[in-house]
């Protein structure tokens, strides 16, 4: 685990709770990976540019 962003991941394959949970934010898709930030932001199979620059702003705020 990255220590400067932490996370915890969720499998779905074999997780029916947490596929049912990524359903529910994904409008009844099992889309991956669904990323929810301690923001309450919600990036869904971003690319790595936005990923980047998220985890930059998200640095800015709660100053890691």
């Amino acid at each position: 685990m990255d220590s400067k962003h932490p996370f915890l991941e969720l499998d779905i394959s074999g997780d029916e709770k947490a596929r049912e949970f990524i359903r529910q934010i994904n409008h009844g898709n099992e889309s991956v990976p669904t990323i929810i930030f301690r923001d309450g932001t919600i990036l869904v199979e971003p690319r790595n540019t936005i990923l980047a620059e998220k985890l930059k702003k998200m640095d800015e705020v709660f100053g890691n």
